[in-house]
Parts: structure tokens; C-alpha cells; sequence
């Protein structure tokens, strides 16, 4: 079934009857695999601009996610950029069950790697981001209120 769709009466009768009688029928929808899940390379192309490189995540289960040079993450499964969190020194990202930080992927990637550039980055660009306590002050200290 479909999120969003109701189950009805008969629809609870129906499954019953094939299961009571092992009929061969499809309950439910088919689930894709999360191994098929990968990028949509189309969508990327779109959001993404030209002077900004960008990779499909490297990690099992998580193809559908772009990081970029620019240190944005990109969901294309929900068509969203992630929020990260950034500490002091570091920019984290929260993908599910897992989280990766700007600094391994910048080094998987063989890319260089500025955390004041990301900073500054973000907050010129106004990207979305959660600030570490630490950091909040830090940027307070300079005059600059998110």
C-alpha cells in the first residue's frame, strides 16, 4: 500500500481470504531494493551549479546522496540539501544512520579541504545550517547573527 492511502473493510477481507486459502496474489506494493536506489543524476544537473563539482556518495546505502565542493550535501531521493551541523572546526552531516563529516569527504574525494571557506561559504550564501554552541559564540564575538 501506499502511504497516504486508507485501508479499508474489504481490503482486510481480501488479504485474509488470500492468505486463509494461499492464493497466490500481491498483497502489497513491491518495495524497492535499497541497493537500486541511486542518484538522480537529471536532478542533480539541475540544482547543481556548473562551478561546483560534485559525487555520489560513496558509502552502502546511501548512492542517492551528492556531496559537493562547496560542502553542501544533496538528497536526491527527497530533492533536498541536508542541514549539517558545524562545530568549531568541522561541518556534520546526518544522513540516516550514519554521519559523515566535511573532512573525510573532502579526503575521500582527493579534494582541498578549508573549513573557514565552507563557513564563510554558508553564511554568504545563507545556505541552512545548524551552529554548534561553540561556534554560535564564536560567530557572535565577530558580529554575525544567524
Amino acid at each position: 500500500m501506499k502511504r497516504g492511502k486508507f485501508v479499508t473493510q474489504s481490503d482486510y477481507d481480501r488479504a485474509e481470504h488470500i492468505i486463509y486459502n494461499n492464493l497466490k496474489d500481491d498483497l502489497v506494493e513491491q518495495i524497492p531494493d535499497p541497493l537500486t536506489i541511486k542518484a538522480n543524476i537529471d536532478f542533480v544537473k539541475q540544482v547543481i551549479p556548473k562551478n561546483e563539482k560534485w559525487k555520489v556518495m560513496w558509502l552502502p546505502y546511501y548512492e542517492h546522496l551528492v556531496f559537493t565542493n562547496h560542502g553542501r550535501m544533496l538528497n536526491t531521493k527527497t530533492r533536498r540539501f541536508l542541514k549539517p551541523t558545524m562545530t568549531t572546526n568541522n561541518v556534520i552531516y546526518y544522513c540516516g544512520g550514519t554521519s559523515v563529516t566535511s573532512e573525510e569527504a573532502f579526503k575521500y574525494y582527493n579534494w582541498k579541504y578549508s573549513y573557514k571557506k565552507l563557513l564563510r561559504r554558508f553564511i554568504k550564501n545563507k545556505w541552512r545550517f545548524s551552529p554548534s554552541v561553540h561556534l554560535r559564540k564564536e560567530l557572535e564575538k565577530n558580529n554575525i547573527y544567524l
